[in-house]
């Protein structure tokens, strides 16, 4: 027979058994097609987080505490990111930025909020980012009194300005200052850059006052390392810099320390755990696909039996007889790749739309075709091994034996059985972790953060040049005077900030040596804590009279290191004013930061004392409407402002939403993964145990003939999945308990050893196995004794 003729001869077979045929494309195609874009998850979060040239060749440079070097880290303060930019030998570039704020676009004679950051003139040729259009920033643009330029980012650029390259050279108004648009950015897609890609990036342009301070630590820095240089060379000559500088004895002896990570550990450090994961999934997912289409393709070559020693019989070779097989496995592997190919988009697209929160790193995700190629290859790999098995099993017999048998009902075989049990296996441990994750997100949600966002605004106050000093305290007697206002302060990071000021301290002890620690320090108003609605568990809130010699601490510091129950009066000295010593006037409620990381450092709240500042932060309470509040606040505030503008107006309960966003969506994509999986192993052993039920049509006529009852058919039918279940459910809990490790990055403090959800596991897979096995049962015993013996 031509190849033509076995061609058209195993495409006939396809068509006269639909049922099988189709099962096994949608198999192909949703195992396939889920694989693929997990992989493209993975190789966006994991192996190119960043559209760089040379990745691998970038450093992140934070600062850490002096006295405990795996404190947690903090960015630079200007001087000191300056001096690492323009003196490191071991950088052959630098580039530095600063923390988003928002910017007033001024767009058709309407106002438009947009995102706005800084950069040096050098960051993007540090990182290896050309701009889509036009050029980056000019050295002479980068310092004060320079032109004001900008580049616009590429959502923004096609959403606002229809993506007209004409754009490039033109002025726009931004902050009510005419800003000439130098270039267009590509989508940076990173975590270093949030909301770039929907604003602006503007020069860095220190002004002097700013590049002198050292408090703060809001400088990021990127640098890439010269050629031959290490990374702990370069660590070496930045803290020799460090020491070079004519500071006073006790500030060295506080000061902080520079610390160098390699920019891709930076970037991947939120997304390895869920990488990882979708890692593991994927591969669980091809895996139970290919499980399927083998355990189908023997049960179909079972049911070829009588075919198959016919053809023998009348002496067709065996080689002939396997090349039919895997040409049938060709096809069908063909078949279901073309359709996951074509289902990518879509599925990309479906990605996008549901989990908007995991966006600026999925911006741009495209489909991973390479990637599902190498899918494709495994599983035609593996439908392949699974037709030629089943071939090798069918024509191992005689022609003969096939055909003088009796046994016209096929068994299951051994090799039938263990696939059943590792889909089994597979389903247990995927619902065991799909089942975490719905009681971590219903416990992530659950949790009281330690503050109120509902009512709640934040406005951020920047001064333009030359503008007049701020009056913090007559600001706020004047917004209090707002109507619906029901309390505003200063002061104050993001409740779950804490990267911008860490610092160490020490409480003294009559006896003995001190007890020591870190903490997150916060300049804040009086009524900081009843605006925010954080609780104050002992003591006092700030006065209008009150130095800086006087401190208020979260609970946490205080059960650690007051534990005589009363920290009231008592003392501490903080790195934060030559470590001095201050008085505790009050114990505030803890914050909690609702992280995947979930680390949260104590706070010490030290009192605002008013001063010449280029910006200030102002919270702010009302009792109706958020919207309304901010409404008010855009049309109110600025009268009272000369030569300030709002940077940022943010409502409260948004920024909370945004803070927790990723790891909901994280959850979500997981279980959405993971219930891809579980209808796969559903279906798979429905599908295996429906056409072994069908193949013995004859045995059941047969029994239903001479009296057997109804019910032992259906105990016949579902005892025939227990051994394989049961087997399968020992090997998926050894699975979900070995990899517990993995999950716990994730779930918070919720266990994987929960009693409960082991239970759900155990209910769900019961029922799950029960469905599967009970619905071919049923169709047995709709099986005609005088129809199915006609029919043989």
């Amino acid at each position: 027979m031509s190849i033509l003729s076995e061609l058209r001869s195993t495409l006939r077979g396809l068509l006269r058994a639909p049922g099988f045929t189709a099962t096994t494309l949608a198999l192909l195609t949703l195992g396939l097609g889920a694989a693929a874009v997990g992989a493209t998850l993975l190789d966006r979060l994991l192996l190119h987080p960043l559209p760089a040239a040379q990745v691998d060749g970038l450093v992140y440079v934070e600062s850490v505490s002096s006295q405990d070097p795996g404190s947690l880290a903090i960015g630079l303060c200007p001087p000191d990111a300056l001096l690492y930019r323009e003196q490191a030998h071991a950088f052959s570039s630098a580039g530095l930025f600063l923390y988003p704020e928002q910017g007033i676009l001024t767009q058709d004679g309407g106002d438009l909020p947009v995102p706005l950051q800084r950069a040096s003139w050098d960051l993007l040729a540090t990182l290896g980012v050309r701009p889509l259009q036009g050029r980056a920033f000019l050295k002479e643009e980068d310092r004060p009194g320079g032109e004001p330029v900008a580049l616009l980012g590429e959502a923004l650029w096609k959403r606002t300005f229809a993506g007209d390259p004409s754009i490039v050279g033109r002025t726009i108004r931004m902050d009510d200052t005419p800003v000439r648009v130098v270039g267009v950015l590509p989508s940076l897609r990173s975590s270093l850059f949030p909301t770039l890609d929907d604003g602006l990036l503007r020069p860095l342009a220190l002004p002097d006052a700013e590049a002198q301070r050292r408090a703060g630590g809001h400088v990021r820095m990127v640098a890439r390392l010269a050629p031959g240089r290490t990374l702990q060379e370069a660590g070496v000559e930045l803290t020799r810099l460090e020491e070079t500088l004519p500071l006073p004895p006790w500030f060295k002896k506080g000061m902080a320390l520079p610390r160098l990570r390699p920019l891709r550990e930076v970037l991947v450090a939120h997304g390895r755990a869920t990488g990882l994961l979708i890692q593991g999934i994927t591969l669980l997912i091809l895996l139970i696909a290919c499980a399927n289409v083998a355990n189908l393709m023997l049960v179909r070559g079972l049911r070829r039996s009588r075919e198959t020693a016919l053809r023998l019989a009348l002496g067709a070779g065996r080689g002939t007889l396997i090349g039919s097989f895997l040409l049938e496995g060709a096809i069908l592997a063909s078949g279901g790749a073309l359709l996951a190919l074509a289902l990518q988009p879509a599925l990309i697209h479906m990605l996008l739309a549901l989990l908007p929160s995991l966006v600026p790193q999925l911006k741009g995700l495209a489909p991973g075709w390479a990637t599902l190629g190498v899918l494709a290859v495994l599983a035609s790999l593996a439908t392949l091994g699974a037709a030629g098995l089943a071939a090798w099993r069918l024509t191992r017999h005689a022609a003969l034996a096939g055909l003088s048998s009796d046994r016209s009902s096929p068994r299951q075989g051994p090799g039938t059985r263990a696939l059943v049990a590792l889909e089994v296996a597979l389903a247990v441990s995927l619902l065991f972790f799909a089942i975490l994750s719905i009681r971590s997100l219903r416990l992530l949600q659950s949790q009281h953060p330690g503050f109120e966002t509902q009512g709640r605004v934040r406005v951020v106050l920047k001064a333009e040049k030359g503008a007049p000093p701020l009056e913090a305290e007559r600001l706020l007697a004047q917004v209090r005077q707002f109507p619906g206002v029901q309390s505003a302060s200063s002061g104050g990071w993001l409740p779950w900030e804490q990267d911008s000021g860490v610092n160490n301290f020490e409480v003294p002890r009559a006896a003995g040596e001190p007890s020591k620690g870190e903490s997150v320090c916060e300049w804040v108003s009086g009524d900081h804590f009843r605006t925010l609605g954080i609780p104050l568990r002992q003591g006092r809130d700030f006065r209008a009279g009150d130095s800086e010699d006087v401190v208020i601490i979260d609970d946490t510091l205080a059960r650690a290191h007051f534990p005589e129950g009363n920290a009231v009066g008592g003392r501490i000295l903080s790195q934060v004013g030559r470590m001095q010593p201050l008085e505790v006037i009050g114990v505030a409620g803890a914050v909690r930061p609702q992280t995947q990381e979930g680390r949260s450092a104590p706070r010490l709240y030290f009192h605002a004392i008013p001063g010449s500042r280029s910006s200030l932060s102002l919270w702010v309470w009302g009792g109706g409407s958020t919207q309304a509040l901010m409404d008010r606040l855009r049309k109110d505030l600025p009268p009272n402002l000369p030569g300030w503008r709002i940077a940022k107006l943010d409502a409260f309960d948004a920024l909370a939403q945004t803070q927790t966003a990723t790891l909901r969506g994280t959850i979500l994509l997981l279980m959405g993964f993971t219930q891809v999986a579980l209808l796969l192993a559903g279906f798979g052993l429905y599908s295996v145990l429906a056409y072994l039920a069908a193949s013995r049509r004859k045995e059941w006529a047969i029994r239903r003939a001479v009296g057997a009852e109804a019910r032992h058919v259906v105990l016949e039918v579902l005892r025939q999945a227990i051994a394989p279940v049961g087997v399968g459910l020992g090997l998926g809990l050894m699975l979900a308990f070995a990899g517990r490790r993995v999950l716990e990055d994730l779930l918070l403090k919720l266990q994987p050893q929960d009693p409960a959800s082991l239970l759900l596991t155990l209910a769900g897979l019961a029922l799950m196995a029960t469905l599967a096995s009970l619905a071919p049962a049923l169709q047995a015993l709709r099986v005609q004794p005088a129809e199915a013996l006609r029919s043989e």
